[in-house]
């Protein structure tokens, strides 16, 4: 038996080994050799998108045909390769190799991690061990988690956090939710989610509270900005692992009945900087678990009464009547 960094050498067969833990620049190298077995020449394709986008194998099975077809059919018509039936399947391929990995190697059902309590402030001294979490808020009160993990290198911009931190503070507000945010967990089926972390070079706390401020301030309408601030809590850092090497950023909203009238509804505009095009309405809603949900202008009309319906069982689970 040979041992080498990604592969076991058992009698001149190779297997393959943990494909799914491989960060962008080696699943770039691996996923380069894959298609050149394919066909020669266009390995070097693949490898500079993987590594331009940032791509990891465990971020890779989670995109789509569509997502597959967008990041690879320009660049292979550049050299006059077209994104056929023969490049898919062998993508296809790929793609069941990283989830037969993912399996025999994905945190079991019992490595269960318990989330940061919902309002501990920066004083807190948890660290998460990768595992798996999970997401069932039972009423207003108990939160609702949001997990982002970025997919792509884009992801990384604290323009993009802070835009996908926004809806979510505005979801909470407008469906009178408690509810944590937490960037640096893998969302999965069932209501779970695989804390993974993302690394400290790529998360810097003090420029995250700046720029969501600052987001805040050009999305949300003056009259509301600062009862929005009120609702939330100053973003915190958890360590992820023994080395801790990765991170999870985090902060709470706490939509007090004190402070949110009955009728507010709110609408930002996106995005969070430059020009603004878009007016955005979110919301949680209970049908009856807590779904994140969107509308349009049109269609919001009939959701307002949802806010004034939403204060007195809040009061009531917080005992105050």
């Amino acid at each position: 038996m040979v041992l080498s960094s990604n592969t076991i050498t058992v009698s001149g067969s190779k297997k393959e080994q943990g494909i799914f833990k491989m960060d962008s620049e080696r699943f770039a190298e691996f996923l380069s050799g894959e298609m050149e077995k394919h066909r020669t020449g266009i390995g070097d394709v693949f490898k500079g998108v993987i590594k331009d986008e940032s791509i990891s194998a465990d971020a890779f099975i989670d995109l789509n045909q569509e997502d597959l077809k967008d990041l690879f059919s320009d660049p292979l018509q550049e050299k006059n390769i077209k994104y056929g039936v023969g490049i898919k399947m062998a993508l296809k391929k790929v793609r069941e190799q990283i989830n037969s990995d993912k399996l025999s190697v994905e945190p079991a059902a019992g490595d269960h991690v318990t989330l940061r309590p919902f309002l501990s402030g920066n004083g807190s001294t948890q660290t998460y061990t990768p595992g798996i979490v999970t997401n069932n808020s039972a009423n207003f009160v108990e939160p609702v988690h949001h997990f982002v993990y970025p997919m792509f290198a884009r992801d990384l911009k604290i323009q993009s956090i802070v835009n996908e931190a926004i809806k979510f503070i505005q979801a909470c507000i407008n469906g009178r939710q408690n509810g944590t945010f937490h960037y640096g967990i893998r969302e999965l089926d069932g209501c779970k989610g695989e804390v993974i972390g993302v690394e400290k070079e790529h998360l810097s706390l003090q420029e995250f509270n700046d720029s969501l401020r600052h987001g805040l301030s050009k999305c949300i309408g003056k009259r509301n900005r600062h009862l929005v601030y009120r609702c939330i809590t100053p973003g915190q850092l958890i360590y992820v692992g023994e080395d801790k090497a990765k991170l999870v950023l985090e902060f709470d909203v706490e939509p007090q009945t004190c402070l949110v009238a009955d009728d507010l509804w709110l609408s930002s505009s996106f995005p969070s900087h430059g020009m603004q095009s878009d007016k955005c309405f979110y919301s949680y809603v209970r049908k009856p678990n807590c779904v994140f949900e969107s509308f349009t202008e049109s269609t919001v009309k009939e959701y307002v009464l949802l806010g004034r319906n939403c204060s007195f069982p809040r009061q009531l689970l917080r005992g105050k009547t």
